[in-house]
């Protein structure tokens, strides 16, 4: 009987002592104390819907489902949180009291939001201040939207540490997700309540794996986000960073090597400005302004940029050319259908593989997926040089033209350029205004179309003795080029274009001893010629001519074809077509 008492007694003392326990350890005072807290010290109500947990590894009271209200009742939460977690110890739950200076929150989302009439929801006109609070983030995200211009940004998956100091400034360090991409971010913000004023000043710095950024300037929302101040950018992957700025470049056909710019960043909004910019890109170096604008769907990228030089080569997509084959691979000019442009670039030179040029002027647009690009340019001989080139890549096949004059100057650059060749040099005009359709340069090359002419004076013809293969013919079928050259003292000419053949007339070339006119075709896609050439050899002394009994043809692939006269059936039976030659009678010399 006796210990059936004592083991009631017992059972009544523990069932006191949980009881007790409950009461102390019941954490909702914790909420009470975190809504009186946010009332008195920034003038907003805090809800705590989920209720107040106790955690004992490590000690903590844990808020769930907590909502800061924003400025006024109608304008939504300025954070929510999934859980708000307060550091305790024993003595602080006994006591019913807790350090509300040192918070975590998970799962928040920080609404910084302007309405209408211009009020931003981080003001706290009520706000009696503190001694400032430190923010440990778990996955967080940070959302901007300024409802007088329908302006948002955001940033999600941010982890650090961000300190509110009691005047309002704000440190944070940590990690954020850009672009799919793992960003360390530092920023120190010295006043919160100047941002919509006067603006506060902002030391930010983002780095990425691909590129780094800097920023030591001005934030602003008065009128709209600005950032004013020196701005500098560094990738060791230009590529992969002018894609994380919104510009979707291709993956080839960049000057590679590092992309640097400086200068002092002056924005509005989306619109990002870097005035008096040093630019780096590989060996491109410039200086400028610089203007990246992502208001709208399709992002515009503006320049008006200084060179000593300019090479054209890092522009032109790669194609997958060799010296023997047009190249297969694809041109993605679709890329001009995501992205507008408007470039203006003052070079002290200009470059094109072997082909330079004095001060040039080169200026491009892009808009509605068509390209528009010219330049002019002084040649160091004082001659004069102009083009334009556009592709509309809204139409298919994608349709390309590019119009060409180099005037007064050596041509033989000019035509290497154009062409890939280096057999011909002289002084005087080149032009050409040439039509393509396709998507790529094998494709481009068999369907050009147009018109190209030449006059060229006091020059040479390398890899082709012209005399030689007009001998050589007379008594032998000459299979490939003479080895040689022949200097020229004139020559003019004129091509139509259509489908990728060439259709050569009125062509002549005038050497000391020798005057040549050429007509016929050339098949550009399949490198290929089927030309005939009349000859008259210049007899010293006399200052008159002799012809050649017939034409000489040209044919075959343009780096070796076959050159006979024009005789019948001479390819079936050679030995009987020289005899016919030769009873024609051939001029003295032959």
């Amino acid at each position: 009987m006796r210990g059936r008492l004592i083991a009631a007694v017992f059972a009544a003392v523990l069932l006191v002592l949980a009881g007790l326990a409950w009461l102390v350890l019941q954490p909702g005072w914790a909420v009470n104390l975190a809504v009186q807290q946010a009332q008195s010290l920034l003038g907003r109500t805090l809800t705590v819907k989920g209720g107040a947990h106790l955690s004992f590894s490590p000690l903590a009271i844990r808020l769930d489902e907590v909502e800061l209200a924003g400025a006024g009742l109608e304008d939504g939460s300025l954070l929510t949180a999934s859980s708000v977690v307060i550091p305790v110890t024993f003595g602080d739950v006994l006591a019913r009291k807790a350090d509300l200076s040192a918070l975590t929150l998970e799962g928040a989302e920080f609404a910084l939001l302007i309405d209408e009439r211009g009020t931003p929801s981080w003001e706290f006109p009520g706000a009696k201040g503190g001694s400032g609070i430190s923010l440990t983030l778990d996955k967080a995200s940070f959302r901007f939207f300024d409802a007088r211009n329908s302006q948002s940004l955001s940033l999600a998956q941010v982890d650090g540490v961000l300190n509110l100091s009691p005047d309002g400034g704000i440190d944070m360090e940590g990690r954020a997700v850009i672009a799919n991409r793992v960003a360390r971010i530092d920023a120190t913000l010295k006043s919160l309540p100047r941002v919509h004023g006067d603006g506060s000043p902002l030391d930010l710095v983002v780095e990425l794996p691909e590129a780094s950024a800097t920023f030591s300037g001005r934030l602003s929302t008065a009128s709209v986000l600005s950032l004013t101040g020196p701005f500098s950018l560094v990738s060791e992957k230009p590529v992969d960073a002018l894609r994380i700025m919104g510009l979707p470049v291709p993956a080839e056909g960049l000057e590679t090597g590092p992309l640097n710019i400086d200068g002092g960043m002056d924005s509005a909004g989306r619109a990002f400005a870097i005035r008096k910019a040093s630019v780096t890109l590989g060996g491109f170096r410039a200086a400028g302004d610089v203007v990246l604008d992502l208001r709208n769907i399709v992002p515009k990228l503006q320049a008006s940029l200084k060179t000593p030089a300019l090479r054209l080569d890092a522009m032109v997509p790669a194609s997958g050319a060799t010296s023997d084959e047009w190249g297969r691979a694809l041109i993605d000019f679709g890329l001009l259908r995501t992205f507008d442009a408007e470039i203006g670039i003052d070079a002290d030179s200009l470059n094109y593989g072997t082909f330079s040029t004095g001060a040039a002027r080169i200026t491009m647009t892009v808009a509605q997926g068509k390209l528009d690009a010219s330049g002019a340019a002084r040649l160091a001989d004082g001659g004069t040089i102009a083009f334009r080139t556009t592709a509309d890549a809204n139409v298919l096949p994608v349709a390309v033209a590019l119009t060409l004059k180099a005037e007064n100057t050596e041509a033989g650059a000019v035509i290497t350029a154009l062409t890939g060749q280096t057999i011909l040099s002289g002084n005087g005009t080149v032009s050409a205004a040439l039509t393509a359709e396709g998507k790529t340069q094998e494709e481009l090359a068999g369907t050009l179309k147009g018109s190209a002419s030449l006059a060229l004076t006091g020059g040479r013809i390398a890899g082709v003795d012209a005399g030689g293969v007009l001998s050589a013919a007379s008594q032998n079928i000459v299979e490939g080029w003479s080895v040689g050259e022949t200097a020229f003292d004139a020559l003019t000419g004129t091509a139509t274009l259509s489908d990728g053949i060439a259709t050569v007339k009125e062509t002549t070339l005038e050497t000391p001893s020798l005057g040549i006119a050429l007509s016929g075709s050339a098949d550009l896609l399949r490198r290929a010629i089927d030309l005939s050439a009349t000859a008259k050899l210049k007899l010293a002394g006399t200052g008159g001519t002799a012809a050649l009994p017939v034409p000489v043809v040209i044919k075959g692939p343009w780096a070796a074809p076959r050159i006979y006269p024009d005789i019948p059936d001479i390819l079936l039976d050679p030995k009987a077509g020289f005899a016919r030659l030769k009873q024609m009678g051939l001029p003295a010399g032959n």
